[in-house]
């Protein structure tokens, strides 16, 4: 699996694209508005899982 990000090399050098390349599933994200604020609420507990004990 190699996994492979694209770097803005002009301005802030903001990241464009992540992938995952030589895998079962190749994936490609790219990202945008990297200036935009983002409006952020925090979940309800209840919506909340902790990794290391994800059944409770």
């Amino acid at each position: 699996m190699r996994l492979l990000l694209l770097v803005a090399t002009e301005g802030k050098p903001y990241i464009l694209q992540v992938g995952v390349e030589n895998s079962e599933e190749p994936t490609k994200m790219t990202l945008s508005d990297c200036d935009k604020p983002v409006d952020v609420k925090a979940s309800a507990p209840k919506g909340i899982v902790a990794l290391n004990n994800p059944t409770g």
